[in-house]
């Protein structure tokens, strides 16, 4: 027997799970090589569900979420000039960074709680589109820098000038390694979130598919000569949920 459109009043939990594709924004003039050049990498996405419904139209939703975000760049890379210390001969004068190309990809992963308006408009007897958006609040679990490949490493940028040791070029560093960043980032994050979403109802489960966003307004690094990358993703998602 179908249900009628009146949605039930009260608490909703469930679970949900997709991918997120995120994007590390550089705002151009404020970003450096270290930063800008960033592709997409796709990750996992999921969480569980808290939804109270005050009447058929409003509710409120939160979410504790598993978030992968970061990206992936290959070419050319700024290298502090301290990482290859050993190499450099005592009172031999180099600027602060060094310059390669190799690959390089940021892995990081968030635990999220957005807090979420939701406005939900039935569309038939047990359809209902929705509406929503609001704050979060994200903290850094997890933080690698992969490198990989094989390079000679320059002191300028157009690649004119060799790093050399008592005379003789450094040739080809293997980059292959990875690293953990966490320390070099800021742990917390805030943002807003927002998308829409339609379902399937039934008297004790419902069913759904979200498609959203994130966008984090904290920088990434604590160090602004790092970069000033911000965080933001396209989530897509499906899940159930249970009448309570």
């Amino acid at each position: 027997m179908p249900v009628m459109a009146e949605a039930q009043k009260g608490w909703q939990t469930g679970i949900k799970g997709g991918i997120s594709i995120p994007s590390l924004r550089a705002p151009k003039g404020m970003g450096s090589t270290y930063s800008q050049g960033f592709q997409t990498v796709v990750g996992p996405q999921f969480g569980i569900v808290g939804e109270y419904r005050f009447n058929n139209f409003f509710s409120l939703q939160t979410e504790l979420n598993y978030s992968t975000q970061g990206g992936e760049k290959n070419g050319e890379q700024r290298i502090q000039t301290s990482d290859f210390r050993a190499y450099i001969p005592a009172g031999v004068n180099l600027p602060n960074y060094l310059y390669s190309n190799f690959g390089n990809k940021i892995s990081l992963v968030y635990l999220e709680l957005p807090v979420l308006a939701k406005f939900s408009f039935p569309l038939a007897s047990q359809y209902r589109l929705s509406f929503f958006g609001g704050p979060y609040v994200g903290y850094l679990l997890r933080a690698d820098a992969k490198a990989s490949g094989k390079n000679k490493i320059f002191t300028d940028p157009a690649k004119t000038a060799e790093l050399a040791y008592n005379g003789f070029a450094l040739g080809e560093v293997d980059f292959n390694r990875t690293e953990d960043i966490i320390s070099q980032l800021n742990r917390t994050n805030f943002g807003i979130q927002g998308g829409s979403s339609i379902a399937y109802e039934t008297t004790v489960l419902n069913y759904f598919f979200t498609i959203g966003g994130t966008y984090g307004f904290n920088r990434l690094q604590k160090d602004p000569n790092f970069g000033n990358n911000k965080t933001g993703s396209l989530i897509i998602n499906i899940g159930v949920t249970r009448n309570l």
